[in-house]
């Protein structure tokens, strides 16, 4: 099929035979420009047609390519054909675009002296007269201004056309333009003035005109820039320099406080500091975080700037808000040239920051060595300490910083000055691990043994942070190897604790104390069994460590601890060290194989409390268990771990009947209590483990003790679904009614959990109270009709239960199942005899809670079974009847039912408030339809004086409004607080709707008890096309409102910009003002609409 464009009329040749041109496979486009290029103008010679006889392009399309190729003759013969004008191109360019953009000057004149819009847009946004100037087509330029062309037209960026040609730098066009009456100064949405825009271009010539203009040399954009800080970021010498003529003030700050000065220094443009300086500009001048030029440059290294500013007496020790100095600036950075200029103009070499740090120790402890160098030079401090407890020398010994320590230490740092929690340099150098640090102090005299308050020495704090080579670094300096901390923990023992082996490996060899003791009794094995340091325990035991010794952990050995660590591999080792011990008798080790179990999950647990037995116990491990039985120290009801487990609470919880049956043959304490109240039966009944129940029961388990928080094995067996527990936990003599804290049953439980299974063992035993309540009214037959649980219901109806049993509100059964939508429960609720109309405390019905929630199935069956229609319409319900709960919550479905079964459709609550009524405040067009169909009456109101059509105007449902006014509605009913159909409609931003009353013959300067008019309501709300409407159809645009506001102090009250700008233009007074005495600009300024006040500011 043909895709072209066609046109209705063709030319024909004088024999009345059309030509046929074959359809060429070419974009119409490259086929127009073809048929362009050529001398014959292209509506001379016939448009090719197609076989049918239709034009292959459009004239309006040959018309778009003629005025961008400039063929004078064929855009004349084409509009003479009848093109269209004002055609544009899919990018939205006109004709006149087309021509002007490529500087047609003929075609141009043609177009507008035969009417062609001035200002059509394309879809960027640009006029014709944009097109040409951003092109610098002069001449089309005038011939558009001439024809009236809007000089102040602005892009959506807001630029206007002086604006693209100050950034294009077309000389002739801008001065142009100004004579033409283009506002110097109008901002774009940056807030950039056209001499801006020249100025980041560099264009000189064109500035110079602008200023001559009147242009505001100190105009600020969006940021606070004026045009001299943009000079200054970019480093345009002659822009700065013709600013400053024209003077341009060198001092003005943008919003974070920067000045021209500072932006020129930040950005590294020397030349510019230097004619901002010798033009004035305040050397000192602070930002709000007190940096100045000289802070800003000495940070960037921009050393010829330092030199300038210095020289141009900048303050070399004003600090900013935080302390910091340009000196301390350029430290930071390691700016070394800087230092040095800074320092020989006075710079306070030992300047400290809030906490203590000086320019010296920030150097140190960032290696800067030629700054160390330079402020010792100087005479800084070098042992002055910061609030935490940093020195230069311990800041460099902490780094690792050798060679900066070693100049330290030749200028006099003190190796063994300590800092208020006892640190030397050398233990911080320890403590990091660097060995050359450590080798330079001790040469310098460091005391290798010097102690901390808690007795650590730097060998115990290499030691700790597993630092091997400072380790070896300070035994080969002489470090004691036996000298123990205020704990008593020597290097050997912090380093096996730790699990350090190599550390350990190298003290051993050197000679250590193996068997040096804790105050506790404990050596460095025991604390490396008992944190499972297996490499350790082996170099330990492999080198004689004596495993016969007993300390710590209730004076355990070694061996005893191995196995609490439930490690096997640890037991195993220290066992077949302990057989060659001929002093020593211990239990014989697990006969199964040994293996190398993980140790994850017990390595994550806390320790405190925790028993080995109870471990053992959680792992399984029967072996271990037995043994541990065997112990004298064994811990067969000592609780543990998290939550005070014995062990048998552990093997109850994870269904491990061996080993249950293991410890209560060994006499574990089968009714133990932990700290929440909970005993072995407890847990094994929570989880359903039956064999653990079982086995618990027959020896002897109290089956009702009860737990803090009053739970029984029951009810934890029942409220998890456990029903072959329940059933044994019954027969063993369970208390069936045994209630929860917040009263809740075991057939409650099993109720809410959908557990027939539970429920028919519970109610197999006749003990059972089948309407028992909890704390909160709710008995087993509303939590499962509430939870839709048929079975449930169904066991519990068989049973007995009260099918009419009322909540604490009133709510039955079926009323719950209702309101959630359980049809199936609902039936079978019915079917045993519930009461189909009985209500809750507020009067409502099941009918009413389904129709409420839109369940129309159940509302059919509720209808089927005799619910009364009408019935619920009580004091406490305001009156509410099914039909108007289902209607103001916009369920049809329900509606209709209640209609069908003779729901009387105009009755009201006691609030007046009618179906109706209520379906239009909801919104639903098919809805209030229907009603309206079936007869409600369209204008009835309720007690506020609100019809339907106020309801669907209050709350912007044009479709219905439109629906109930072509129904008769009365547009002339006012509310309770005066608003009629109009002022409504105004609120919402209903224009179609507003033009409608306004045509029915309402008042458009109408007001309300307030004295509101809709045009104050529109404006007040931004709803700029109502706001239109009532303007054209003559509202009064200076009327008064509530406390003297209007129309235009209202929008700018609440910042609608766009509503601020059509009221002005079309002749708001900008000066009035309410009565707090604010016009309009103030008005704005008090609410922080500052687009606002930007705007009226330059239209009043």
């Amino acid at each position: 099929m043909d895709s072209s464009i066609h046109i209705v009329d063709s030319t024909t040749h004088s024999n009345d035979k059309r030509f046929a041109y074959q359809v060429v496979t070419e974009p119409p486009r490259i086929r127009a420009k073809k048929m362009a290029s050529t001398e014959t103008d292209l509506a001379v010679r016939e448009i090719p047609v197609n076989e049918a006889g239709r034009e292959l392009i459009s004239t309006g399309y040959a018309l778009l390519v003629a005025c961008r190729c400039g063929k004078l003759k064929a855009v004349q013969d084409l509009l003479v054909r009848g093109a269209d004008i004002n055609v544009q191109d899919p990018r939205g360019k006109s004709a006149l675009v087309n021509a002007a953009m490529t500087g047609h000057t003929e075609v141009v004149s043609l177009l507008v002296e035969h009417g062609a819009n001035l200002e059509v847009p394309s879809a960027d946004g640009k006029t014709p007269l944009a097109f040409a100037v951003s092109r610098g087509y002069t001449n089309v330029v005038d011939i558009l201004l001439k024809s009236g062309a809007n000089i102040g037209f602005q892009l959506p960026s807001g630029d206007t056309v002086l604006h693209i040609a100050c950034e294009h730098g077309y000389l002739a066009i801008t001065e142009l333009l100004l004579k033409k009456g283009a506002r110097v100064d109008t901002p774009n949405k940056k807030k950039w003035r056209p001499l801006m825009i020249a100025a980041q271009h560099g264009h000189t010539n064109v500035m110079n005109i602008l200023l001559k203009a009147g242009a505001n040399v100190d105009s600020q954009d969006s940021y606070g820039w004026t045009t001299l800080h943009w000079a200054s970021f970019w480093g345009q010498l002659s822009v700065a320099e013709l600013l400053l003529v024209n003077g341009a003030d060198v001092d003005i700050p943008h919003v974070d406080g920067s000045t021209p000065l500072m932006v020129a220094a930040n950005s590294n443009h020397e030349h510019i500091v230097g004619i901002l300086l010798t033009s004035g500009a305040n050397v000192d001048m602070q930002l709000p975080n007190g940096a100045t030029a000289l802070t800003i440059a000495s940070s960037k290294d921009n050393i010829s700037i330092v030199k300038l500013l210095v020289e141009s007496g900048a303050s070399v020790n004003l600090p900013d808000n935080e302390g910091w100095t340009p000196l301390m600036g350029s430290v930071r950075n390691g700016h070394t040239i800087v230092v040095e200029i800074l320092l020989e103009a006075g710079a306070n070499v030992d300047v400290k920051l809030e906490g203590g740090t000086t320019p010296l120790l920030y150097a140190s402890w960032h290696g800067y060595l030629p700054i160390v160098e330079s402020f010792i030079t100087h005479g800084a401090k070098i042992n002055d300490f910061s609030s935490e407890g940093l020195s230069p020398l311990i800041s460099a010994a902490l780094q690792g910083h050798a060679a900066v320590a070693t100049t330290l230490l030749a200028s006099g740092a003190s190796p063994d000055l300590t800092n208020g929690e006892g640190w030397t340099s050398l233990m911080r150098a320890a403590e990091r691990g660097h060995r050359g640090v450590v080798k330079e102090l001790v040469r310098r005299g460091a005391d290798v043994d010097f102690k901390r308050p808690n007795g650590s020495t730097a060998l115990i704090i290499a030691c700790e942070h597993g630092q091997f080579d400072a380790v070896v670094e300070l035994v080969n300096r002489g470090a004691s190897i036996e000298l123990a901390d205020k704990e008593g923990y020597t290097p050997l023992i912090t380093a096996a604790q730790l699990g350090y082996s190599d550390i350990v490996q190298f003290l051993v060899n050197r000679g250590v104390n193996m068997n040096a003791r804790l105050p506790s009794g404990g050596t460095a094995l025991i604390t490396a069994a008992w944190y499972k340091r297996l490499a350790v325990v082996r170099i330990l035991v492999d080198n004689g460590a004596d495993t016969s010794i007993c300390g710590d952990f209730q004076n355990w050995s070694p061996l005893t601890v191995a196995y609490f660590s439930g490690y096997l591999e640890l037991v195993h080792l220290i066992y077949m060290q302990t057989l060659e011990n001929e002093n020593v008798s211990q239990p014989s080790p697990p006969e199964a194989p040994i293996v190398v179990a993980s140790c994850n999950s017990i390595a994550t647990k806390s320790r405190n409390g925790d028993t080995a037995l109870r471990i053992a116990c959680e792992r399984r491990d029967l072996k271990v268990i037995k043994t541990l039985l065997r112990d004298t120290y064994n811990d067969l009801n000592l609780p543990g771990g998290y939550g005070g487990f014995t062990p048998l609470m552990t093997a109850s919880e994870d269904c491990n009947p061996d080993v249950v049956a293991i410890l209560l043959e060994a006499g574990a304490n089968i009714n133990l209590k932990n700290g929440d109240g909970h005993t072995a039966l407890n847990f094994a009944a929570d989880r359903g483990h039956l064999p653990v129940v079982e086995i618990l029961l027959d020896k002897g388990a109290s089956v009702d003790m009860l737990t803090t928080e009053c739970w029984t094995p029951l009810l934890l067996a029942a409220s998890n679904g456990h029903a072959n527990v329940v059933n044994i936990l019954l027969k063993g003599g369970a208390y069936i009614n045994s209630q929860y804290r917040n009263g809740s049953t075991a057939l409650l439980s099993a109720s809410q959990h959908c557990d027939d299974v539970a429920v028919a063992e519970l109610d197999v035993e006749k003990r059972v109270n089948i309407d028992m309540p909890d704390n909160e009214g709710w008995t087993p037959l509303m939590i499962a009709a509430f939870n839709d649980h048929e079975n449930v219901v169904d066991i519990l109806l068989k049973a007995g239960a009260t099918v009419d049993a009322q909540h604490p509100n009133g709510a039955t059964a079926l009323y719950i199942a209702s309101e959630n939508g359980h049809l199936s429960v609902v039936e079978m609720l019915l079917e045993k005899g519930a009461s189909v109309d009985m209500a809750n405390k507020v009067g409502n019905s099941p009918l009413m809670a389904a129709a409420f929630y839109g369940h129309a199935n159940v509302v059919d069956t509720l209808l089927e079974a005799g619910a009364s229609i009408d019935n619920g319409a009580t004091d406490q319900n305001k009156g509410d009847t099914p039909l108007i709960v289902a209607a103001v919550s916009g369920n049809d479905d329900c509606v209709i039912l209640l209609l069908d079964n003779g729901a009387r459709i105009n009755v009201a609550n006691s609030d007046g408030l009618t179906p109706l009524i209520g379906a239009a405040g909801e919104g639903s067009v098919e809805l209030v339809s229907l009603l309206l169909q079936k007869g409600a009456d369209v204008n009835a109101t309720s007690l506020e004086g609100s019809s339907a059509l106020h309801m669907a105007l209050a709350f912007g449902h044009f479709d219905t409004a439109t629906l109930l006014l072509n129904h008769g509605a009365s547009i002339d009913a006012v509310d309770k607080d005066g608003d009629n159909a109009l002022l409504l409609a105004a609120h919402s931003g209903l224009d179609g709707v507003v033009k409608t009353l306004i045509e029915k013959g309402l008042s458009v300067d109408f007001t309300n008890n307030e004295g509101k008019s809709a045009l104050l309501n529109a404006a007040m709300e931004g709803h700029v096309g109502v706001v239109l409407v009532l303007l054209h159809a003559g509202a009064n645009i200076d009327q008064r409102g509530p406390n003297g506001t209007t129309a235009l102090l209202g929008a700018c009250k609440n910042g609608h910009l766009e509503a601020v700008k059509l009221l002005v233009e079309n002749g708001a007074a900008t000066d009035l003002q309410d009565d707090e005495g604010r016009d309009c600009i103030a008005t704005a300024r008090v609410h922080n609409h500052d687009d606002v006040v930007n705007f009226l500011s330059t239209h009043r």
